[in-house]
């Protein structure tokens, strides 16, 4: 194989080999990325201040099997509440929770944004202190024993102080939803409270003021946990499902004005995901295409001029100064070199050996006699043009008849 050749085939198994890799480091980062990811605020499985893993906790510790998922149950599966912390719900979403909850089922709604809340009012002074909603007027048996929700955290709780509201220390925009005639009520009056049970069909949505009271930072506080286990897990042996949604969050004029993240803290992971995997892909790529197997091809470097040119400048040079001895031993070196390369043969050896070997080679040929080599090779005296000139037919009948 040519060196040519074979460099070509190199640069084509090292494309192969980049593309395998990059194809590799592709599929590796589409798995790590979640495609659908929950919502990072009070999402089930995080144990951060902002999560909410340690309702789930409390749940399990009083006997309940809690599930999250995406799927809405279905009636006469068995599931005592669906608990919809924050309310990204989907339009399928949200019209199978209505067939659930119309069939006899009971969700409780924390998301004070969420559709299924009836009123957006913020709790007056009267009703609400910053840091304790005291239980007021209350017609719900579940939560008779209650004293109090807390919406700032507990000091011994040692988790971080970011909230729903973006405020330090606790929640400060609870809302007090409207009661209406005949609806169960409790942490309010009789026209507003913080928790509020709407029927619907043959079911019950119990609506709350506030989400944030459910997360790891506030769950230690007050009675907020007592709150949970009341409303989620009446019974040792209930059903639990956290639903978390699967449509775009609900926008507000808060979300879009607020907050305290910076720009780079407001990218998704997946775009730094992708970022690192093209700059990964680069420079595996760059070291691939600059590295370069086996020893640097040397090759002869280019004539400034054409051979043709150079040739007839050096002949009519050499014709002018009358140096008809260089040139022949010009032309019979570059023959006996010539004849070396063709042969295989030692640039070392003597004419003899040289004459003997290639006529050996030509022998069935008959294009070739002992010595006829020798005698046109061997040094002797060229003085004329006219000598020069024969020197030249030898060669070139000798060429033609040996290479």
């Amino acid at each position: 194989m040519s060196p040519r050749a074979q460099e070509a085939s190199q640069r084509t198994g090292r494309a192969i080999a980049v593309l395998v890799l990059i194809l590799a480091v592709a599929v590796g980062l589409a798995l790590l990325a979640r495609v659908r990811p929950r919502n990072e605020l009070l999402d089930p499985a995080s144990g951060s201040s902002s999560g909410a893993r340690g309702l789930v906790l409390v749940l399990q510790s009083v006997g309940a099997t809690v599930k999250t998922t995406a799927t809405v149950p279905h009636p006469g599966d068995g599931i005592d509440r669906v608990v919809v912390l924050v309310d990204h719900l989907s339009d399928a979403q949200r019209q199978s929770l209505d067939e659930w909850i119309g069939a006899g089922g009971i969700a409780v709604v924390a998301d004070p944004n969420s559709p299924y809340q009836g009123g957006d009012a913020r709790f007056s002074s009267a009703n609400a202190a910053p840091t304790d909603i005291g239980k007021g007027t209350c017609s719900i048996a579940a939560l008779s024993k209650l004293r109090s929700i807390s919406l700032t955290p507990t000091a011994s709780t040692g988790l971080g102080t970011v909230t729903a509201s973006g405020t330090d220390g606790g929640v400060d925009d609870a809302r007090e939803l409207t009661v209406r005639d005949g609806q169960r009520h409790c942490f309010g009056s009789a026209t507003s409270a913080f928790v509020v049970v709407r029927s619907q069909g043959n079911g019950f949505v119990v609506g709350l003021g506030e989400n944030w009271i459910f997360s790891n930072e506030l769950l230690a506080s007050g009675d907020n946990a007592a709150l949970g286990t009341a409303l989620m897990a009446p019974t040792a042996s209930s059903h639990v499902v956290i639903l978390h949604g699967t449509g775009p969050a609900k926008r507000t004029a808060d979300v879009v004005a607020g907050g305290d993240k910076t720009l780079l803290q407001l990218v998704p992971t997946q775009v730094w995901i992708g970022i690192s995997g093209l700059v990964l892909a680069f420079g595996v790529f760059a070291i691939a295409a600059g590295w370069r197997v086996g020893r640097p091809v040397v090759e002869r470097p280019l004539v400034p001029i054409a051979s043709s040119d150079l040739v007839v400048s050096t002949a009519r040079l050499m014709q002018r100064a009358g140096h008809t001895q260089r040139a022949a031993e010009l032309m019979r070196y570059e023959f006996h070199r010539d004849l070396c390369a063709a042969y295989s043969i030692d640039a070392t050896a003597s004419l003899d050996e040289l004459d003997r070997t290639i006529c050996t080679r030509l022998s069935d040929q008959g294009r070739l006699v002992r010595r006829q080599l020798i005698d046109v090779l061997r040094a002797s005296d060229v003085s004329t043009p006219a000598a020069l000139a024969a020197l030249s037919r030898q060669i070139r009948h000798l060429r033609n008849e040996t290479l």
